[in-house]
């Protein structure tokens, strides 16, 4: 369970960059860190565990930190123009 969450986590790691699709890093990172507390408490932990556990944490801190502005600044855009809009307004040329 350990190698999972540092394999988990490492994943998340990688993908918790990239603008809308990083949603899926953080939850990686979210169950990587969560298995390596469960893998911590467990009466023989790895060192894996803990290594799962801190890359899971820096990956959900990281990932939040690049998707929250990201969805701040895409809600501050507005929504995307209908096919009605642009005819309406190519006609108006």
């Amino acid at each position: 369970m350990s190698r999972t969450a540092t394999v988990l986590a490492l994943i998340g790691l990688g993908t918790c960059w990239i603008p809308i699709f990083g949603w899926v890093g953080v939850l990686l990172g979210l169950v990587g860190g969560l298995l390596g507390l469960l893998a911590l408490l467990r009466p023989n932990p790895q060192g894996w565990a803990m290594v799962g556990l801190v890359l899971g944490l820096l990956t959900l801190a990281l990932g939040l930190a690049v998707q929250i502005p990201v969805l701040i600044a895409l809600n501050q855009i507005g929504p995307a123009p209908t096919a009605a809009l642009l005819l309406e307004s190519a006609g108006r040329c």
